[in-house]
């Protein structure tokens, strides 16, 4: 994706950009464990810098941050800049099982093994 005539950057497909809209964002350092993106995926560890290994793996060059997210048997741990905005829902983990959202949330996350969806457990 390229932000400018100069910069271009790599980001995963199922990250949700906040692109000019009034939407709720978050930073990826900011985000919490339980917080759902507007992709449905519900963040299951606290965000952290990639260590040196990782970064030399993703290969960035701009500072960023490792999350882990639903999806899979065991959840996705994806690299993200830290300075990019993503699109988060207003619900948390668990959402309204009375919405199409919340269903689709739910779904996805209940396909997971029962240890990955612990990190959901105690919400």
């Amino acid at each position: 994706m390229r932000f400018d005539r100069w910069v271009t950057r790599r980001i995963a497909a199922r990250l949700p950009l906040q692109l000019q809209s009034e939407r709720p964002w978050v930073l990826p350092m900011d985000l919490q464990v339980g917080q759902i993106l507007q992709t449905g995926d519900a963040i299951l560890d606290e965000p952290r810098p990639l260590t040196a290994e990782e970064t030399e793996y993703f290969g960035r060059g701009l500072e960023s941050v490792s999350i882990l997210l639903t999806g899979g048997r065991e959840g996705h741990r994806l690299a993200v800049h830290s300075d990019i905005e993503l699109a988060v829902s207003d619900e948390t983990y668990p959402p309204n099982p009375g919405t199409k959202f919340g269903t689709f949330v739910l779904e996805n996350t209940m396909r997971m093994d029962e240890n990955a969806r612990q990190h959901l457990s105690g919400r």
